[in-house]
């Protein structure tokens, strides 16, 4: 009786288990309203994405179970090895352009184009597009968007009787009264390289936007007269010693800048961050798009841009492709923006702060073009090699040439085996 009464127990918990899998199974496959997996490796992403989930699935069913990896190296690895099965997540984090080529080669990520008309609808800006764009098809979702601009300090400005230029040669007047009265104009920094590019793709991008363009998908050369003209007005501002000695992106340059050491720098408006954690708010700092340096070119303003991708062999696909499509209903992603001070991601979202309106404000209403930022918008193998490049140019400005030429090589290298 004893093992007849154990054997009864032990199997009707063995029915518990399997319901229980089974319903945990139709809720991870969104069957009568379950869950997406969603993989991130950003820890301040996850009670957000928690909350836009909790939104979503008031509206479609399905919310969002969320995997936080612990680093980047980590995540790159676990994710890649399991793209091709239908056990990855439905939705990712990823980065765009060039760093997710790889992906859309291997057939591993799912077409959003058709998705893409729902976001327009919504207000999403057409030119982020661009950004996940391959072959004429649209493969990423946008989730954080950040305007690279020009910080300047609120009170230096004041100082000196400084107003936002509106012109090259204004911007190169202001930079001179700076200069003439101690304070350096511009920040360097070159902490951890990836900032080599930064005044590269800012100056090249506001002398012609398309040879920039051209030039990040092999259509043109670095040693093309428009970059090396490019080159040369990045070399002048070192030459009128507009530039500070080396600084630390990460902690002493927001010191200087917020001491009034500094008066300028060029960053992603996810700066504002950093110059909180200095004692900052917009009533000390404001932000301007550095104006073009060629005239008749057209305005632009690099925008870098985070998204969302969605696995093409996952079991979640269908769930996460109807899931999007409500990310960017107002009380979704509103509340995502806000929490992430940053830009809204849709037309007349609230905005983060003044300074940040006004950005977005010139951006819709004066005509710019948003382009992808160097470091997603041209291959690794090429942006990592340049970016060591651009770092000795700024510490030896002399070598811009050798500079040029040492990158075009490397580069054409890449492009001839393509």
């Amino acid at each position: 009786m004893k093992k007849l009464k154990f054997f009864t127990t032990f199997m009707l918990f063995l029915a518990l288990l399997l319901v229980a899998a089974c319903s945990s199974d139709d809720e991870v496959d969104g069957e009568g309203g379950g869950n997406v997996a969603v993989a991130i490796d950003e820890a301040s992403w996850e009670e957000d994405l928690e909350k836009m989930g909790a939104t979503i699935k008031e509206k479609s069913g399905l919310g969002f179970d969320i995997n936080v990896y612990p680093d980047t190296t980590t995540y790159q690895s676990t994710l890649r090895s399991s793209l091709a099965t239908e056990e990855a997540p439905g939705l990712f984090k990823w980065w765009s352009g060039f760093r997710m080529e790889d992906l859309v080669e291997g057939g591993l990520l799912a077409d959003l184009t058709s998705t893409w008309e729902t976001f327009e609808e919504q207000g999403v800006n057409p030119d982020l597009a661009s950004a996940f764009e391959f072959d004429g098809k649209i493969y990423g979702i946008p989730m954080t968007s950040n305007y690279w601009v020009v910080f300047y300090n609120k009170h230096v400005y004041e100082e000196y009787d400084l107003e936002i230029p509106t012109t090259w040669d204004e911007f190169l007047q202001n930079s001179e009264t700076l200069k003439q009265n101690g304070v350096a104009p511009l920040a360097q920094n070159t902490e951890k390289r990836w900032p080599g590019f930064i005044w590269f793709e800012e100056v090249l991008s506001k002398s012609d936007p398309e040879l920039y363009k051209k030039l990040m998908v092999g259509e043109a050369s670095y040693t093309d007269p428009g970059v090396v003209e490019a080159m040369e007005t990045w070399k002048d501002l070192y030459d009128r010693g507009y530039f500070s000695e080396p600084l630390n992106w990460e902690t002493n340059m927001a010191t200087e800048f917020a001491n009034g050491n500094v008066a300028m720098f060029v960053k992603g408006d996810w700066y504002q961050n950093f110059l909180t954690g200095a004692g900052m708010t917009p009533e000390d700092y404001g932000m301007f798009i550095l104006p073009t340096v060629n005239p008749d070119a057209q305005k632009s303003v690099i925008v870098e841009v985070a998204p969302l991708l969605v696995s093409e062999n996952s079991k979640h696909k269908e769930d996460a492709l109807e899931a999007a499509k409500s990310i960017f209903e107002e009380d979704v992603i509103g509340p995502w923006t806000q929490s992430k001070d940053i830009s809204p991601l849709v037309s007349g979202g609230e905005m983060p702060n003044e300074e940040m309106g006004k950005v977005v404000d010139s951006v819709e209403n004066d005509g710019y073009e948003l382009i992808n930022r160097y470091w997603e918008a041209t291959p690794p193998d090429i942006s990592e090699f340049a970016v060591d490049q651009f770092v000795r140019f700024m510490l030896n400005p002399d070598e811009y040439m050798d500079v040029l030429e040492e990158i075009e090589a490397h580069a054409s290298k890449y492009w001839e085996s393509k």
